[in-house]
This record gives C-alpha cells, sequence and structure tokens, in this order.
C-alpha cells in the first residue's frame, strides 16, 4: 500500500508543480503525503511519519493561504496539526505533542459553536479532546485529563440527545474508558468501576445492532478486560473472573482479518489477565501457562509506539518472573526479571 501511495504521490507532486497556484492540487497532493505519513505511523516509523505530516502540514497552509474562506482546507489544517501530534506523541514527545492538539482542538471548538448543526465538527471536536486529554495524562496531569474527558461524555451524551450516530456511541464507550482508568490511576477504583460499567453497558446495547462489526465488538472486549483488570486491584476477583470471561469470549469472536496490533492487544490483555487471577488462586501452573500465551502474543505484533512494545514485553516478563518466584523457582524468577529489564530503552 505504501509504494501505491507514494507513485500517486508523485503524481499528484507534478500536477502541483505545474499549477502551483491551484489549491485543489495542493489538497489531492496533500491527502498522499498524509497516506504516507499514516502508513509509516501504523508500521511503527514515527519519526518518517513526522516528516510527512510536517509536510502535510505546510500544504495545508498553503491551501488555506489561497482559498482563506474554503472550511475544507481550513479543516485540513487542523486534521494536519492533530496528526502532526500524534507522530510526536508516538515520539514521547509529549508537551510538543500537546501544544499540536491544543491548536487542533480550540480552532475547531469555535467552528462546532458557530455550526452546532454540522455533526462532522462536533465528532472532531469530541476526537480532538481526547488527544489533549492523552498529552495531559502522558504528562502527568491527571488531574486535567480527567476534567477533559468528562467534558467529552457531557459534549458526546448532548449529541446523542438529537441523534443515535454510532461513531458517537463507540466514542461514548471508549471515553467512560479511559476516563475509569485514569480514576483508576488515582486509586479512586469505585469511580473508575462506574465508568468502566457505563461503558461496558453502552457496548451491550450497541453491538447487537450489529453483531458482525468488529470494531464494536473489539471495543466492547477491551472496556470488559479493563474492567476485569480495575476489580482484581479493587480486590473483587469474583467479579474480575466474570469480566475477564466476556472479555476474552468477545475477544475470541474477532475475525482473523481485523486489525492485526488491536488484535492481539486483546489477546495479550486476556492472557493476562488470566494468567493473575490463576495466580491469585495459587495455581501457578495455569498461571504460567497464559503468561507464556501472553509474551507469545505480545511479541508477535508492533503498534505504532515502538517504545510502548518493549513495555508491554517486559511486563510479560515480570509476570513470569512474579510467578516463578511464587512457585519457588528463584533461579528463574531471576532470569525473567532480566529479560524483563533487558527490553527497557
Amino acid at each position: 500500500a505504501e509504494q501505491l501511495y507514494r507513485q500517486a504521490m508523485a503524481g499528484t507532486a507534478e500536477a502541483v508543480r505545474r499549477a502551483p497556484e491551484n489549491p485543489e492540487r495542493i489538497f489531492q497532493h496533500a491527502q498522499n503525503v498524509f497516506y504516507v505519513g499514516e502508513t509509516a505511523r501504523f508500521a511503527g516509523r514515527p519519526t518518517e511519519a513526522e516528516r510527512s505530516f510536517r509536510e502535510y502540514k505546510r500544504l495545508a497552509d498553503q491551501m488555506t493561504a489561497l482559498a482563506p474562506d474554503n472550511l475544507k482546507y481550513r479543516m485540513e489544517v487542523l486534521y494536519a496539526n492533530e496528526n502532526l501530534g500524534i507522530s510526536l506523541f508516538d515520539q514521547n514527545r509529549f508537551d510538543e505533542a500537546r501544544r499540536q492538539f491544543e491548536g487542533s482542538a480550540n480552532p475547531i471548538e469555535k467552528l462546532a459553536s458557530l455550526y452546532p448543526s454540522n455533526v462532522a465538527y462536533q465528532k472532531e471536536f469530541v476526537n480532538a479532546l481526547g488527544w489533549v486529554a492523552d498529552s495531559q495524562r502522558a504528562l502527568g496531569n491527571l488531574d486535567a485529563a480527567i476534567a477533559i474527558r468528562q467534558r467529552q461524555i457531557l459534549l458526546v451524551n448532548q449529541l446523542l440527545a438529537s441523534s443515535q450516530d454510532s461513531d458517537l456511541r463507540l466514542s461514548l464507550i471508549y471515553t467512560h474508558r479511559c476516563l475509569g482508568i485514569r480514576f483508576a490511576e488515582q486509586g479512586q477504583y469505585d469511580r473508575a468501576v462506574a465508568e468502566l460499567n457505563a461503558g461496558a453497558g453502552e457496548a451491550e446495547e450497541l453491538v447487537p445492532i450489529e453483531p458482525r462489526n468488529a470494531e464494536w465488538k473489539s471495543e466492547a472486549a477491551s472496556t470488559r478486560l479493563v474492567l476485569a483488570t480495575v476489580l482484581l486491584k479493587a480486590g473483587q476477583s469474583d467479579a474480575a473472573a466474570q469480566q475477564t470471561d466476556a472479555g476474552c469470549a468477545l475477544t475470541a469472536e474477532l475475525p482473523a482479518s481485523f486489525a492485526v496490533s488491536a488484535r492481539t492487544t486483546l489477546r495479550t490483555r486476556c492472557a493476562t489477565m488470566r494468567s493473575r487471577l490463576a495466580l491469585g488462586r495459587g495455581d501457578t501452573q495455569q498461571a504460567l501457562k497464559f503468561a507464556n500465551e501472553a509474551l507469545q502474543f505480545v511479541q508477535s505484533g508492533h503498534s505504532e509506539d515502538p517504545i510502548s512494545d518493549r513495555y508491554k514485553i517486559a511486563l510479560a516478563y515480570l509476570l513470569i518472573g512474579d510467578i516463578r518466584q511464587k512457585a519457588g523457582d528463584t533461579s528463574a524468577a531471576n532470569s525473567a526479571w532480566s529479560l524483563g529489564l533487558s527490553q527497557l530503552p
């Protein structure tokens, strides 16, 4: 796919060279530049993605300068800021990313306010807020991240009052999950469970509408498994086991053709939770079996964030080491922990 986008990009670059003052030709070229960057991003090459997205932003600024009243071109500037922010976020350059996300969120908020009936603007504002929240969390500003997620939920519920848009409902599931995770990070497990239950409840209503929709099923599975993790931390192992079973069942229903990275993440979470539950019961043999499965899953795939992938592998080795230690094999535990430490950058 990347080669095809590069070939298309060469063609549109030539078209721009022949008519450099034509904003529509610049727009068409910018789309190919974006897709080259997006391909690099999902291949785990964030610095390449950044280069493409900086060029995308330059082109967006250029087309807007040529046609300042064209809302389509103005939206490209906002998309460019957001995508550049994502590439910076993937490189752990969180403060730079935050500035880019805010540079996208503030103008789209104004557009959403000016055109309240434009659902596309409302959705994009909700999405932009999510990235601002994530960057605040990455910078350690949990209270700010929580406040933004709460605002997101309020906005989405207001929009859903007049439209049962499935994208908005999916966004609501995701945002409840993110807010639940933030509360859990602060040790507020009751509030975390409430948010995650709200997300799970929304997923229960959404999935039956289109049972073969893998994206909806994936979001439902992820919410169940995160809820299971929080319940286990809160000491509610029986409830955690129920949510794990539900999340793993949904994960098993995902087709092999579904996004590999997302599917691998869910399978890793499922195996990890089953391992932790078995360890809590004192069944080190089953715990080790599932922990090794989790390690195999996380080693088999990669995401757009290579550093995060290494931490996930390290956490899998940490779990294996803990299981080995509980089973009385200190040597094997130390070996697993050492392998985990070797993954850290």
